[in-house]
Protein backbone atom coordinates (compact mmCIF):
# COMPACT_ATOMS: atom_id res chain seq x y z
CA UNK A 1 0.00 0.00 0.00
CA UNK A 2 2.79 2.42 0.95
CA UNK A 3 4.61 1.73 -2.33
CA UNK A 4 1.47 2.42 -4.37
CA UNK A 5 0.71 5.66 -2.51
CA UNK A 6 4.28 6.88 -2.99
CA UNK A 7 4.15 6.22 -6.74
CA UNK A 8 0.72 7.79 -7.09
CA UNK A 9 1.96 10.91 -5.29
CA UNK A 10 5.01 11.08 -7.56
CA UNK A 11 2.75 10.79 -10.60
CA UNK A 12 0.45 13.49 -9.25
CA UNK A 13 3.42 15.75 -8.53
CA UNK A 14 4.80 15.29 -12.05
CA UNK A 15 1.37 16.11 -13.45
CA UNK A 16 1.08 19.24 -11.28
CA UNK A 17 4.56 20.34 -12.36
CA UNK A 18 3.67 19.83 -16.04
CA UNK A 19 0.50 21.90 -15.63
CA UNK A 20 2.39 24.70 -13.87
CA UNK A 21 5.13 24.57 -16.52
CA UNK A 22 2.56 25.05 -19.29
CA UNK A 23 1.05 28.02 -17.42
CA UNK A 24 4.53 29.51 -17.09
CA UNK A 25 5.24 29.00 -20.78
CA UNK A 26 1.91 30.64 -21.69
CA UNK A 27 2.73 33.64 -19.47
CA UNK A 28 5.99 34.25 -21.30
CA UNK A 29 4.98 33.23 -24.83
CA UNK A 30 5.72 36.66 -26.36
CA UNK A 31 9.16 36.83 -24.71
CA UNK A 32 9.96 33.33 -25.95
CA UNK A 33 8.81 34.14 -29.49
CA UNK A 34 11.01 37.26 -29.48
CA UNK A 35 14.00 35.17 -28.36
CA UNK A 36 14.46 37.10 -25.13
CA UNK A 37 13.56 34.19 -22.80
CA UNK A 38 13.89 30.42 -23.06
CA UNK A 39 11.95 28.10 -20.76
CA UNK A 40 12.87 24.49 -20.17
CA UNK A 41 11.85 21.76 -17.74
CA UNK A 42 14.05 18.85 -16.78
CA UNK A 43 13.50 16.44 -13.89
CA UNK A 44 11.31 18.85 -11.96
CA UNK A 45 13.61 21.85 -12.40
CA UNK A 46 12.13 24.77 -14.31
CA UNK A 47 14.74 26.84 -16.10
CA UNK A 48 14.20 30.42 -17.30
CA UNK A 49 17.06 31.67 -19.46
CA UNK A 50 17.14 35.45 -19.90
CA UNK A 51 18.84 35.79 -23.28
CA UNK A 52 17.79 39.33 -24.11
CA UNK A 53 16.62 42.46 -22.43
CA UNK A 54 13.29 42.11 -20.66
CA UNK A 55 10.99 44.85 -19.42
CA UNK A 56 9.31 45.67 -16.14
CA UNK A 57 6.21 43.68 -17.17
CA UNK A 58 8.35 40.54 -17.49
CA UNK A 59 9.66 40.88 -13.94
CA UNK A 60 6.15 41.44 -12.56
CA UNK A 61 4.84 38.38 -14.43
CA UNK A 62 7.86 36.33 -13.41
CA UNK A 63 7.35 37.14 -9.75
CA UNK A 64 3.71 36.02 -9.75
CA UNK A 65 4.27 32.98 -11.97
CA UNK A 66 7.30 31.65 -10.09
CA UNK A 67 5.69 32.15 -6.68
CA UNK A 68 2.60 30.29 -7.93
CA UNK A 69 4.73 27.47 -9.34
CA UNK A 70 6.69 27.08 -6.11
CA UNK A 71 3.51 27.13 -4.03
CA UNK A 72 1.87 24.34 -6.05
CA UNK A 73 4.84 22.05 -6.77
CA UNK A 74 8.07 20.81 -5.22
CA UNK A 75 10.04 22.02 -8.25
CA UNK A 76 13.13 24.17 -8.19
CA UNK A 77 13.64 27.17 -10.47
CA UNK A 78 16.86 28.25 -12.16
CA UNK A 79 17.19 31.78 -13.46
CA UNK A 80 20.00 31.88 -16.03
CA UNK A 81 21.04 35.47 -16.72
CA UNK A 82 22.91 35.89 -19.99
CA UNK A 83 22.24 39.58 -20.65
CA UNK A 84 21.65 42.30 -18.12
CA UNK A 85 21.68 46.09 -18.21
CA UNK A 86 21.80 48.62 -15.42
CA UNK A 87 18.23 49.78 -16.20
CA UNK A 88 16.97 46.34 -15.14
CA UNK A 89 18.63 46.37 -11.71
CA UNK A 90 15.65 47.79 -9.78
CA UNK A 91 13.21 45.28 -11.34
CA UNK A 92 15.67 42.40 -10.82
CA UNK A 93 16.16 43.28 -7.15
CA UNK A 94 12.40 43.51 -6.67
CA UNK A 95 11.98 40.05 -8.23
CA UNK A 96 14.60 38.57 -5.91
CA UNK A 97 13.01 40.24 -2.90
CA UNK A 98 9.61 38.79 -3.78
CA UNK A 99 11.06 35.32 -4.30
CA UNK A 100 13.34 35.36 -1.23
CA UNK A 101 10.93 33.35 0.92
CA UNK A 102 11.56 30.38 -1.43
CA UNK A 103 15.21 31.17 -2.04
CA UNK A 104 16.25 27.66 -1.04
CA UNK A 105 14.50 26.39 -4.20
CA UNK A 106 15.86 29.05 -6.55
CA UNK A 107 19.18 28.96 -8.37
CA UNK A 108 20.64 32.02 -10.07
CA UNK A 109 23.16 31.23 -12.77
CA UNK A 110 25.25 33.95 -14.41
CA UNK A 111 28.62 34.74 -15.87
CA UNK A 112 31.21 35.84 -13.28
CA UNK A 113 31.33 39.31 -14.82
CA UNK A 114 27.64 39.85 -13.91
CA UNK A 115 28.10 38.94 -10.24
CA UNK A 116 28.48 42.50 -8.95
CA UNK A 117 25.71 43.91 -11.14
CA UNK A 118 23.15 41.26 -10.16
CA UNK A 119 23.75 41.53 -6.41
CA UNK A 120 22.42 38.06 -5.54
CA UNK A 121 22.42 37.23 -1.82
CA UNK A 122 24.02 33.79 -1.73
CA UNK A 123 22.75 33.25 1.82
CA UNK A 124 19.20 33.26 0.39
CA UNK A 125 19.58 31.93 -3.17
CA UNK A 126 21.85 29.33 -4.72
CA UNK A 127 24.31 31.32 -6.82
CA UNK A 128 26.07 29.51 -9.67
CA UNK A 129 28.80 31.50 -11.41
CA UNK A 130 30.03 30.49 -14.83
CA UNK A 131 33.62 31.38 -15.75
CA UNK A 132 34.05 34.57 -17.77
CA UNK A 133 34.90 33.88 -21.40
Amino acid sequence: KEFAERHLLIGAEQSATAVQFEKLRDSFRSYVQQGRVRIHMEQGNISLRLQGLVDQAFYAKASRAIKHLLKHTTSTVTLHVEQFQEEQRHHWQRLLHRLSRNGDRIYVSANERLKEVLEVDSSVFHLVLEPAA
